[in-house]
């Protein structure tokens, strides 16, 4: 019983994230979902894990190892949304909301962490899920070329 509750509340959390970015997505057609290499393997495993938990079986003896699985699983997916940073060239997709580009200021990268002010409020995001490079590159103050 515990282990589809488990299944239907990482449903709703993936459900939520996935429509946070199709609405970020129609808000600014131009957003780009770029991620480098860490950033893919990071979301390639937690996907394998959440199809892991989603097709384990209920009733059998591994039941409550998979129970905690999903848990962690639940987890990790509520923390690994809030890290999706994504630029398009109006609006800015971070923390699950979408930001106007113009009110984000002094942006930089240092030892992974992400800091950036957004409306003069200093932000930062551990490890973000994309590529840094690309997103430092855009929000440079140089004229950015697509």
């Amino acid at each position: 019983m515990i282990l589809w509750i488990v299944k239907i509340v990482l449903v709703i959390i993936i459900g939520m994230s996935v429509f946070k970015a199709a609405r970020a997505k129609q808000a600014d057609p131009t957003i780009a979902f770029k991620m480098n290499f860490r950033s893919w393997l990071e979301f390639s495993l937690l996907l394998i894990l959440n199809v892991f938990v989603l097709i384990s079986r209920t009733g059998s003896k591994y039941e409550i190892y998979y129970t905690f699985l999903g848990q962690l699983t639940i987890v990790l997916m509520f923390i690994h949304t809030k890290r999706y940073i994504f630029a398009g060239k109006k609006y800015l997709y971070m923390l699950e909301h979408v930001f106007d580009e113009k009110e984000v200021r002094d942006m930089y990268y240092k030892n992974g962490v992400l800091h950036l002010k957004i409306r003069k409020t200093a932000t930062k995001v551990r490890l973000p899920i994309t590529d840094v490079e690309y997103l430092l590159e855009r929000f440079s103050g140089k004229k950015y070329q697509n």
